[in-house]
């Protein structure tokens, strides 16, 4: 299971890596009239949000290899049972059990937002 998902993760981290790349290309100089201001404005906007999201996709998965060296790969992170094959096959960087993130995701919508959340914490809450 590990090998498979190391290559998996590794092809993940290499996709991540060009893509932000990709968002490290110059932006417009905002030369043109207001619109076209406006519209370099919330392009490059969509580009830092976009930049944000893949660095902290990086991160997780940097550490879910990270695991796999240290042969604590698949535990769960509060609890440290076995993630669920199925989960871990959809979302190899999971860092949580099911009944840990919904009790998480319940945790989370009684308290409102919090700092310390990642987005894969807050994509879980919908």
């Amino acid at each position: 299971m590990s090998l498979h998902h190391h290559a998996h993760l590794q092809r993940e981290l290499r996709a991540v890596d060009a893509r932000l790349k990709t968002l490290d290309a110059p932006t417009p100089d905002g030369h043109g009239d207001d619109a076209d201001r406006l519209v370099a404005r919330e392009a490059h906007e969509g580009q830092v949000l976009n930049r944000a999201a893949l660095l902290e996709r990086q991160g997780l998965i940097q550490a879910a290899l990270e695991k796999i060296t240290a042969g604590t790969y698949g535990q769960c992170e509060a609890c440290g049972y076995p993630i669920e094959a199925k989960r871990l096959a959809a979302t190899p960087e999971v860092r949580l059990c099911l009944i840990d993130q919904t009790r998480a995701e319940r945790n989370a919508r009684r308290m409102g937002p919090r700092l310390d959340m990642t987005s894969d914490d807050e994509a879980y809450l919908g």
